[in-house]
């Protein structure tokens, strides 16, 4: 034979049960939110990505460096490469440290 329980939202916004009993239920809600979540993976393999691309980049920039043979204008193209390989690793720990203090602000955790 089953039960029919009683469901109600107490004042805090959590969920809860009532058994035949009268025993008061938790129902766990299972965690933060479904955008949190989208947020913390696009983040995680936008800075994996990111790393990835920035590791190539100096790698060609290395051996492009390595073989100008005292060419200047070849130099000073792996220069900008490594700069810019640089400048975009500084940016994407910039959006990291953003999403961070946006998610400390709003007491989401979007990181972890």
């Amino acid at each position: 034979m089953e039960y029919l329980a009683l469901r109600f939202i107490d004042s805090t916004g959590n969920i809860k049960a009532v058994d035949p009993s009268g025993k008061v239920i938790d129902i766990p809600m299972g965690g933060t939110s479904a955008l949190s979540n989208v947020i913390r993976n696009g983040l995680t393999i936008f800075i994996i990505i990111a790393l990835v691309l920035a590791i190539i980049i100096l790698l060609w920039a290395a051996i492009d460096w390595l073989s100008s043979g005292g060419d200047k204008q070849k130099v000073a193209s792996a220069r900008m490469k490594v700069t810019y390989a640089i400048i975009g690793l500084v940016v994407v720990f910039l959006a990291f440290f953003i999403v961070n203090f946006i998610g400390f602000l709003f007491r989401v955790p979007l990181t972890g």
